[in-house]
């Protein structure tokens, strides 16, 4: 008997330093992923690119824009990260000389994540896309090619169905679009519940938030779409 409590007691205590040491790990991640605007600009100078930061204010919320231009701006192509995430899930893609040939490249922070953040979640498919519609109408480009990464998928889907006469093309990579598919994580949900959400790094909340949202979001969406093919 007094073995099976020990073996109880060692087992309760290596589940509670597991889940301090995942807690821990995850703002750990949080703080060494993050890149102020200084960091921004040199890690352009660093690549021998030209890039800047700018913000731009879609309803309340001051988004932080990455360019990197070559300066012709006939050309754009826009990256929208997933969730958690944050524009640098495509800088390697910023500061590709090749690809910079052909186009402005732009990452953002969407609201809710990154600089973007002001603790508050913007689950809204529809809000997320007329922000991401503000940035490339604020210049006056010839082409627009949008880039949606799992959450970024179903936002660049509703930015060519609002505006498909300014999207040139899309392209999709894992999208998260199917709401009858739309997977769920145990482990979500401790960023999701009031009790343990405050553990979690913002991102990781905002995450969570849209998370449990997103069916309806993309039923939403896919009733838009089939209005569209018909």
């Amino acid at each position: 008997m007094k073995l099976v409590k020990k073996i109880g007691k060692w087992l309760l205590y290596s589940l509670i330093v597991v889940f301090v040491l995942i807690i821990a790990g995850s703002h750990i991640m949080d703080s060494m992923m993050y890149y102020s605007d200084e960091d921004v600009i040199q890690m352009f100078l660093e690549h021998e690119a030209s890039g800047a930061v700018e913000y731009i204010n879609c309803e309340g919320v001051d988004m932080r824009v990455i360019r990197s231009t070559t300066g012709q701006r006939g050309r754009c192509i826009i990256f929208s990260h997933g969730a958690p995430g944050s524009w640098d899930a495509f800088k390697g893609f910023l500061t590709d000389s090749r690809l910079l040939e052909t186009a402005d490249l732009v990452s953002y922070d969407r609201p809710g994540y990154g600089n973007s953040s002001d603790g508050q979640s913007y689950p809204d498919i529809e809000f997320q896309a007329d922000c991401l519609i503000d940035i490339f109408l604020s210049r006056a480009y010839e082409e627009v090619y949008l880039v949606g990464h799992s959450f970024g998928g179903p936002i660049i889907m509703e930015v060519a169905l609002k505006v498909r006469q300014e999207v040139n093309g899309v392209i999709l990579l894992a999208p998260v679009v199917d709401p009858e598919t739309e997977k769920f994580f145990p482990g979500g949900k401790l960023a999701y519940w009031p009790w343990s959400r405050w553990l979690w790094p913002t991102g990781f909340q905002v995450s969570a938030d849209e998370k449990y949202t997103h069916v309806e979001e993309l039923r939403s969406l896919e009733e838009k779409m089939d209005q569209y093919k018909t």
